[in-house]
């Protein structure tokens, strides 16, 4: 339980009070709250936010953004005028504020734990500690009230910033009695080392001209945009926000640089840049068109303190007005009388339909509850976690008539969760489903005369390609067939024309002598790795996107011989070799659950080993007999079962994760959560 200023946040139920008063949230808001509550005082890095809230799930960092607006739009200021979240740029952001920590711990916080037993078995002479938890400024201390007897092992291991949790694994029988492995002599002098690089075209904008090709009668008679000529309008991967005007003659971006974000406008036929807004160091979150193509609406977000401001600009430069406030990313009717946007309020994400007309007088005009609407506004869609609407910073698509709105949902059912498109009717508000297929991450939908362009992925680890949803069958089809991410998706309104964002990631593999020196690159730019191990007879094993989905390659330390061993394997979140080198195992995604999988080590048989959900990071201990590996959601423990095949056993009651065995395999580093703070440290 954490408390500061008029603020309690229970992180056990995930629940915001102030003054005694529980705030409407949503859980996902709350643990993005818990993470930086948890390092007061200290810049947490975007990325590592990221992971902490999405540990398993590749997200866009619109999803982070997304909750931090509305963390800092409930919480506000402290009371000395400072925001409670901020914003460090280029280096993350820091929850400021005294925080106190009110919970006593009275279980046992176990920094080295046996874990050759079960969690329901107590050794020999042990006696419970009780520890206090204590918090001064950025520092947190584990006093021990009540001390182990001398007869209970204990190994600590200090190291500033971060408490190291070392497991003890030479009590266990087994282990004792295992037959001694011979294992292939391994290259000790080399450690491998992965450099992730963006390319020069990363976060540039594919700019792509298309055609449909069309029968007599006008009907599509070939998927939109397959057959097409692709342009990239940028090279230098600041381009973040892009959108196309209705005539196809001109592009509005937003680039970020040392000075802030700034807003530029290409004239298409001759590649020059106009800047008509900025620089500034408010970010610009969203960026499109009015329907006539005379003006430029950008939003604008003050991260601090979390306010939204919507502003227009002529298409070549001119007087900036401000003409909404507190709004999501905007998306006009084709007529241009109305604007539709997602919003965030009380736990819930709403689809809102407002009069253009109504706009001027809006801005003067607070938000109150219970509804949070302004007059010129209409709540068209509403959802509550666990089912909710995508992404603040998305926009709702019209249909070319200006009857439909269509709109992404995360939403599940008995086969677990999943995202889609819907529309809904604007006059009656019936919603439909525009297709059965089922994504698991689903970006900025657009309309076509005959259907839906969306943006998706069928994995949470594969790319986010350009689809094609037809109306009225439903028929989903893959557009693109790439290794890049696309979002931002517009569409000149004859539709021959598509703009979008290009998220361009490889990686490199290096090799290095123990010294740090003769570094040698052996792979370059073969799509993203995510994990990469040893093999005992010097190959390298490691996962990657190259063939299109998340699979097992190896390669030559000298980087010849690449093979890839799986097909749509879909695997990430850990890799691991056996002992004697013959089987690799590594965690996979199939069915929205993530489960352990075995190979040999030339791709053939492969067999889940686990049938449980959220099973991560193997490790195989040196004498071959057992895998050590992570299982649970927000709060995983550590789990090993036979690697012959059987039953699991729990080895830590704690909150622990990220296991990584010793190379003499007694014992085990990891990270845990702290039963006192619920803090996650490094062991």
């Amino acid at each position: 339980m954490f408390e500061f200023e008029n603020f309690r946040l229970d992180t056990t139920t995930k629940l915001l009070y102030r003054n005694g008063e529980q705030l409407v949230l949503t859980p996902k808001a709350v643990e993005t709250l818990i993470a930086l509550v948890e390092n007061a005082g200290t810049v947490i890095a975007k990325d590592d936010l990221i992971h902490k809230i999405w540990a398993d799930t590749i997200v866009e960092e619109s999803n982070l953004a997304q909750y931090l607006h509305v963390l800092r739009k409930t919480l506000g200021q402290t009371s000395e005028g400072k925001p409670y979240i901020e914003t460090l740029k280029r280096r993350g952001y820091r929850f400021n504020g005294e925080v106190r920590v009110t919970k006593t711990v009275s279980a046992p916080v176990e920094h080295a734990e046996d874990l050759s037993r079960t969690p329901t078995e107590q050794p020999v002479g042990a006696t419970p500690a009780t520890r206090r938890v204590e918090r001064h400024g950025n520092i947190q201390a584990l006093r021990q009230l009540k001390p182990e007897p001398e007869t209970a092992r204990v190994l600590n291991v200090e190291r500033s910033d971060n408490i190291y949790s070392v497991t003890d694994w030479r009590r266990k029988p087994v282990a004792d009695t295992s037959p001694a492995i011979v294992q292939p002599t391994r290259p000790r002098w080399v450690m491998v080392v992965i450099v992730v690089v963006l390319a020069a075209a990363s976060l540039g904008i594919a700019f792509a001209l298309y055609r449909f090709t069309r029968g007599p009668g006008g009907e599509v008679t070939s998927l939109p945009f397959r057959e097409s000529e692709v342009s990239r309008l940028t090279t230098t991967g600041k381009s973040k926000r892009a959108a196309i005007a209705p005539d196809g003659r001109y592009v509005a971006h937003v680039t970020t640089g040392a000075d802030g974000d700034s807003l530029f406008v290409r004239q298409i036929a001759v590649a020059n840049d106009t800047r008509i807004a900025g620089p500034t160091q408010t970010e610009f979150v969203w960026v499109t068109f009015s329907p006539d193509g005379n003006f430029v609406y950008y939003l604008s977000l003050e991260r601090d303190k979390g306010d939204t401001e919507l502003f227009r600009v002529p298409v070549l430069g001119g007087p900036i007005v401000k003409v909404g406030h507190d709004v999501g990313a905007p998306s006009f009717s084709p007529d241009g009388t109305k604007v539709a946007y997602m919003m965030m309020k009380s736990g819930e994400t709403r689809l809102i339909v407002a009069d253009v007309d109504g706009m001027d007088d809006a801005l003067r005009i607070t938000r109150q509850a219970p509804d949070y609407l302004k007059p010129n506004e209409k709540k068209l869609v509403s959802r509550t976690e666990p089912d909710y609407l995508i992404s603040f910073w998305y926009a709702p698509a019209w249909s070319p008539d200006g009857k439909s709105l269509a709109f992404p949902v995360n939403q599940g059912d008995e086969k677990g969760r999943y995202e889609t498109v819907l529309a809904i009717d604007v006059e009656t508000g019936v919603e439909r489903k525009l297709t059965v297929t089922r994504w698991q991450r689903v970006g900025q939908p657009r309309w076509l005369a005959d259907g839906v362009v969306v943006a998706a992925s069928e994995t949470s680890t594969g790319a986010q390609q350009l689809w094609h949803i037809s109306v009225p069958d439903g028929a989903a089809r893959r557009i693109t067939r790439d290794l890049n991410n696309y979002r931002d998706i517009t569409i000149s309104s004859d539709e021959k024309t598509l703009a979008a964002i290009e998220d361009h990631s490889v990686s490199n593999i290096w090799t290095v002598d123990g010294n740090g020196r003769a570094a040698k690159q052996i792979m370059s730019e073969a799509g993203l790795f995510n994990e990469i191990n040893w093999l005992p007879d010097g190959r390298v094993v490691y996962t990657s996107n190259a063939g299109g989905s998340s699979d097992i390659w190896t390669v030559n330390a000298d980087g010849s011989g690449i093979k890839q061993l799986t097909m749509g394997a879909n695997a990430r979140l850990g890799l691991a070799v056996t002992a004697d080198g013959r089987q690799i195992i590594f965690a996979a995604e199939r069915d929205g659950k993530y489960n352990l999988w075995r190979i040999d080590i030339d791709g053939s048989n492969t067999t889940r080993i686990t049938s449980g959900d959220g099973e991560y990071y193997p490790q195989c201990t040196p004498d071959g007999l057992w895998i050590v590996y992570q299982s649970g959601g927000n709060y995983p423990t550590l789990w090993k079962m036979p690697a012959a095949g059987g039953d699991p056993i729990q080895l830590t009651k704690q909150t622990a994760s990220r296991p990584s065995l010793s190379p003499d395999g007694k014992f085990i580093a990891y990270h845990y959560l702290d039963a006192g703070f619920e803090k996650m440290r490094w062991g």
